[in-house]
């Protein structure tokens, strides 16, 4: 929740007011929303600009907020994909269909 400049907010982290500057040459951390790349180690800190977080309604879930770490880009060709897709699919089938037919003789 943000304070009026002066307002005491009884925890003991002192005042919290919109209209403060950071004290930050730089923030700690990655910038909130940040796209990293395939292999970075997870941020243990964020932050995020007062801005975005207002127009998200105030909602400080760290999760939404999270920099985000790319995947890995597969090296197999789209063709062997497909059809280790279609066998998996195929063998689901299957599957379904063998406890289909134990369902209806019960």
């Amino acid at each position: 929740m943000l304070r009026k400049r002066g307002e005491k907010t009884g925890g003991q982290y002192g005042r919290l007011c919109n209209d403060k500057k950071s004290q930050f040459k730089k923030p700690p951390g990655v910038e909130a929303l940040s796209i990293l790349d395939h292999g970075s180690d997870e941020p243990k800190s964020w932050w995020s600009p007062i801005d975005r977080i207002a127009e998200n309604d105030y909602n400080l879930s760290a999760g939404r907020y999270k920099p985000q770490i790319t995947q890995k880009i597969s090296d197999e060709k789209p063709a062997d994909l497909i059809k280790e897709v279609i066998s998996l699919e195929n063998e689901i089938t299957q599957r379904l269909n063998k406890l289909l037919k134990e369902i209806e003789e019960n």
